[in-house]
């Protein structure tokens, strides 16, 4: 079943039963009325809520392991169980195209679960690499078309303790990358507007393209073999985030290998920048991310993780007491001075990081870079509450 509730009430509002279990629900995006549903069952459902019932269904060729709408609307995205994404036009759910986000040889050949999809949106970045954009290029037509791995080429005040990101001694940065987001596209002069991240049981993350539907990196480094662990993008498309069976969070750099970047601030990172450059690999693999650990849980699995978005985290810091109350967080932002000497790797909506365990447990971590920042902007009365009230414990509780 799917049930539907309110906040302020106990009680559900209304129960939709499905034949099967239900993997993924999604609200539409622009009609809150509408509801996407996928399960064993292999039936991708559209719902209406005030009618609780079935607007439109369409049958997957898999069970559907997870589903989104994209975020105009107009599509219905389904993750299948052996590693296939089907689109559907969420009008009449008719099909429209697919992918294959699975190995084309090795043992994951076969494909694996999809266990997230991930959309990126707007983004005004421009593409900074050699080669050239993505093989078929264009939109993609409505006939059925595949695009596997090589598809593409280029590519309050008080005691307080906060706990920062801070990085284990010893860890090195290998290659470090930042950018700025300044290169999420392969091609040199293209725009990437629209990107889609599929997690899949294979312990890869898969970007693609929805301009053509062709992959544009692949990125490793965590474990998820078996969970529905799901990656997702900060809010500025910058970075992404995804928890990992090994109790680690990994972040990753959205920016093309060719492009000279650091790393997140206060992260340990790990790995080395995979191929990719001057477009001599089909497409980038990345090998590089940053990482720290996010649970002390029995069976240490970190089974989500989210940036708070920027507008949250300067609200939360403004009314936190930590600051003076002469001072505006939000002017402070907007000024820019939130990336003097690179503070807070010029990108708030990832100054904040919330996870959550297999044991259950939610934690809130916060980079210190920022709050450095934050409390040497606000004058001698900032550090001197920094250096009298706050704990800074590189060790979450």
């Amino acid at each position: 079943t799917v049930r539907l509730f309110h906040p302020p009430r106990p009680s559900c509002l209304h129960v939709f039963r499905h034949a099967d279990f239900v993997t993924a629900v999604d609200f539409h995006p622009c009609d809150d009325g509408l509801f996407l549903s996928g399960g064993f069952d292999r039936k991708l459902r559209v719902w209406s809520i005030p009618e609780g019932r079935v607007r439109d269904w369409a049958q997957a060729p898999d069970m559907i392991t997870a589903a989104r709408f994209a975020p105009d609307g107009n599509m219905a995205v389904a993750g299948l169980f052996k590693g296939q994404v089907y689109f559907y036009l969420a009008e009449g759910l008719r099909y429209y195209t697919q992918i294959s986000a699975r190995n084309r040889k090795g043992k994951e050949k076969m494909g694996k679960k999809v266990t997230g999809l991930s959309f990126l949106t707007g983004t005004k970045e421009e593409g900074g690499g050699k080669g050239s954009g993505g093989g078929g290029g264009g939109t993609a037509p409505s006939s059925p078309t595949r695009s596997n791995d090589d598809g593409a080429k280029g590519g309050g005040r008080g005691r307080r303790t906060i706990k920062s990101l801070s990085p284990k001694k010893g860890t090195a940065v290998h290659r470090a990358w930042s950018g700025k987001g300044k290169a999420m596209s392969r091609s040199p002069k293209r725009r990437a507007k629209d990107m889609m991240l599929v997690t899949t049981n294979d312990s890869r993350l898969r970007l693609y393209g929805m301009n053509d539907y062709c992959i544009v990196r692949k990125f490793k480094g965590l474990v998820n073999s078996s969970l529905q662990i799901r990656a997702r993008f900060s809010e500025s498309g910058n970075y992404i985030i995804c928890g990992s069976e090994t109790g680690s969070v990994l972040v990753w750099n959205t920016a093309a290998p060719d492009v000279p970047s650091r790393p997140l601030p206060h992260l340990g990172a790990h790995g080395a920048a995979g191929g990719g450059g001057g477009g001599s690999h089909s497409y980038d693999r990345s090998q590089a991310y940053e990482s720290f650990s996010a649970t002390r849980a029995d069976l240490p699995i970190v089974t989500d993780a989210v940036f708070v978005p920027e507008k949250r985290f300067r609200n939360a810091l403004g009314e936190s007491g930590l600051l003076p109350e002469s001072f505006d967080v939000g002017a402070w932002a907007d000024r820019g001075d939130a990336d003097k000497d690179g503070m807070c790797g010029g990108d708030l909506s990832g100054a904040a990081i919330v996870t959550g365990d297999y044991d259950g447990t939610i934690r809130v971590f916060l980079r210190r870079s920022c709050l450095d920042a934050a409390f040497r902007a606000a004058g001698p009365e900032g550090q001197a509450a920094l250096a009298d009230d706050v704990d800074v414990n590189p060790h979450p509780s």
